[in-house]
């Protein structure tokens, strides 16, 4: 479905906000590269770096990983990745944030590209720490942020609770006028 929505939304790049249960391999592998996925991911997931070029010209079959990362979870506590703060603006409120970012390969989820990972410091709730992953690796950390958390913003439930529709601004951004028939008869 995201492959039609981008063939019909040429040539503008799309923003897929995903949670984690749909941040998987299944969304994002063979993705047109115009469309960038942000979305949750595991605390264990497998992150490696881009392969040099000395892997890459190796003998035998082409290396498409790069070696191994800590993972999201031990970066968290690692003192070798800084941390940064900013205030930003998070579902419409100024909010301090505490993070740690990196680049880095989400092969399981993303394949071969170099995406942007996002460890932030959570203060509140039962979980200390969350991780996410861009598949744009030149994204900011806050412009990660920033667009997850748009993820509850952008569908609104309209007259059929059982059926999202997208929001006016969603609507607006794709130049879709009416939302009654997105989603089919």
């Amino acid at each position: 479905m995201v492959d039609l929505v981008a063939q019909w939304a040429a040539p503008r790049d799309i923003d897929v906000v995903a949670d984690s249960a749909y941040c998987n391999d299944t969304l994002t592998r063979a993705l047109d590269t115009r469309v960038t996925v942000v979305g949750a991911v595991r605390p264990d997931a497998v992150l490696t770096a881009a392969p040099t070029e000395a892997e890459r010209k190796a003998t035998g079959r082409r290396r498409k990983r790069g070696t191994l990362l800590p993972k999201p979870e031990k970066i968290y506590d690692s003192k070798r990745y800084p941390w940064h703060s900013a205030e930003i603006t998070l579902y419409g409120r100024p909010t301090t944030v505490y993070y740690k970012t990196l680049q880095a390969q989400w092969y399981r989820g993303a394949g071969d590209r170099v995406g942007r990972v996002v460890v932030v410091h959570t203060e509140h709730g039962a979980i200390s720490m969350r991780a996410f992953f861009c598949a744009d690796g030149e994204r900011s950390a806050l412009d990660v942020l920033t667009t997850r958390a748009t993820r509850s913003g952008s569908w609104s439930n309209g007259p059929r609770a059982n059926r999202r529709q997208p929001s006016s601004s969603f609507r607006r951004c794709l130049r879709v006028s009416r939302a009654n028939n997105w989603l089919g008869p």
